[in-house]
């Protein structure tokens, strides 16, 4: 590869890196919907928390405007999704083409931060998992192992579903696929349960239902908790957009994305409208607040008896081994087409003999069980990360205007109306706001600080740090600091392999009469 041009691409290799290797189109929009099932499950992460802190009103009225923005966000990503549909990546895609020509090293930060906001899915989730299950099995296990550190039983079972998650990724995408489904089709009824249950087993009490917000001592009358809670939520609202992470490997890149998008969106809408809902009217909102991991628990074994929080056990560790997965192949790949394009180390650009990025994986398994180690906090993990994926929303919402701008003649297969271009830099804007508020008053929550924001800060600078070193010491080039090459159209170069038809054959021609 050129060390002069980031853009230049390079023929993806296998985990030798004797043989080129590419992503297979085996996908339907379907698929991706089930992978973007996830995206409801995040919920999962913060919901005890708002409703603690809000009222189980407040936390509905934030749930329900996070969710718009998301819904309204991945409508607009349907654009540059099918503009790069040759490209995997996502949203760090669309904002590196964006932003390359004015600010070049906005691109290898990008891809990183997108990478953050994933992967760090894997270790919030395992340990929300991990806490329920010793909670439920193993309530006496209180003991620590020490390794010049201490290791709970908690963090022990966190590791050991990271690692499970990642075997069963890096096996390819047959057995990540049926996993999804298997694991989707149980998540599906886990929500269908809390949505509906406290009605039907007449646990719900509107009484219960509070609006916490504006409260007496709340500073800018509640305004600042809001904003604080509407950052947090984006982390879980948000993520339907990751269906345009596999737009390469959709058999029809266009209708399947699409699609894809749009059913993962509209899903997530209405859970995260319903669940809070009915959850939310099962318990007081101070029990929630004062157990906002374990509180699904509770409210299942008073809905369904002592069988209940068994049950809520083993079908919550189904949605967030869900999550794990999901998170895992988008995560994987957004680091994979950074690397192809030149923006981090060289091994993270290569896939294995399955036609997955098996390096960026592994990557992910190790960086989370550092971070279950050292963090050890589910709303301190998704603090931390949030800034990255904030900072990859407000990048790709205005690269799609600043595209519009720039290249008003780029084939656009799918092309939204200007309308949608002006809400695009009005969410950026909003984004924006919510970063710069949220991400400094984290502790309004009791449940940080800046600890968490330095955090955050740190792991988008090492993107820029990897960067230097693919430039200066793995390609000996140096930094481009404004990318002037023209953009690549959409259709060219190879693109994803699709397996080759059958071979035509044509019958042979008629033998010509003889005249008599």
């Amino acid at each position: 590869m050129s060390t002069t041009s980031p853009r230049a691409e390079t023929e993806p290799q296998d985990e030798t890196g004797t043989r080129p290797v590419r992503l297979l189109k085996t996908m339907r929009w379907y698929d991706g919907f089930i992978v973007c099932l996830s995206a409801s499950g995040f919920m999962l992460s913060t919901l005890g928390y708002s409703i603690g802190a809000l009222g189980a009103l407040g936390a509905l009225a934030l749930w329900a405007i996070s969710a718009t923005m998301g819904a309204v966000q991945t409508r607009i990503f349907t654009e540059p999704a099918a503009m790069f549909q040759d490209s995997t990546g996502g949203l760090a895609v669309y904002a590196r083409e964006a932003w390359r020509r004015r600010l070049n090293v906005l691109s290898p930060i990008s891809g990183f931060a997108y990478w953050i906001a994933y992967t760090s899915t894997l270790s919030v989730f395992g340990l929300l998992a991990a806490d329920l299950m010793q909670a439920e099995w193993f309530p006496k296990s209180t003991w620590k192992l020490s390794l010049g550190f201490s290791v709970s039983l908690a963090q022990l079972i966190a590791v050991a579903l990271i690692i499970l998650v990642w075997t069963i990724n890096v096996a390819g995408m047959r057995p990540t696929r049926v996993f999804g489904y298997v694991t989707g089709g149980i998540f599906v009824f886990l929500l269908a349960i809390f949505a509906f249950l406290p009605y039907l087993s007449g646990h719900f009490h509107a009484s219960l239902l509070h609006w916490n917000l504006g409260q007496p001592g709340q500073q800018w009358g509640g305004l600042r908790l809001a904003l604080v809670y509407l950052y947090l939520m984006g982390w879980s609202s948000y993520p339907s957009e990751q269906a345009a992470t596999f737009a390469p490997e959709y058999h029809d890149t266009i209708k399947d994305t699409r699609r894809g998008l749009m059913s993962s969106a509209g899903f997530t809408f209405a859970v995260f409208l319903l669940v809070p809902l009915g959850l939310g009217g099962t318990q007081p909102d101070t029990v929630i607040g004062n157990n906002p991991v374990g509180f699904y628990v509770t409210s299942l074994h008073e809905m369904l008896g002592s069988a209940g929080s068994t049950l809520a056990v083993i079908l919550i560790l189904i949605a967030c081994l869900l999550t794990m997965n999901a998170s895992t192949m988008n995560a994987s790949r957004a680091l994979f087409a950074t690397s192809e394009k030149g923006f981090t180390l060289k091994v993270f650009g290569r896939l294995n003999r399955h036609h997955v990025p098996a390096n960026a994986m592994t990557l992910d398994m190790v960086v989370n069980i550092f971070v279950v180690i050292v963090i050890n906090s589910v709303i301190g993990i998704v603090a931390a990360s949030n800034m990255a994926y904030f900072v990859v929303i407000i990048l790709a919402l205005s690269g799609v205007a600043m595209l519009r701008a720039d290249v008003p003649g780029q084939p656009r297969p799918i092309r939204l109306k200007s309308f949608w271009i002006t809400v695009a830099v009005f969410l950026a804007v909003a984004n924006a706001v919510l970063l710069c508020i949220g991400s400094v008053s984290f502790n309004l929550t009791g449940y940080g600080g800046l600890k968490e924001f330095f955090i955050g800060l740190g792991a988008i600078a090492m993107g820029f740090v990897l960067y230097v070193w693919r430039v200066y010491v793995q390609d000996r080039g140096k930094i481009r600091w404004r990318d002037t090459d023209d953009y690549v159209s959409p259709l060219a170069g190879l693109g994803p392999l699709v397996e080759p038809p059958d071979p035509v054959v044509e019958p042979p021609a008629p033998a010509a009469p003889v005249s008599g």
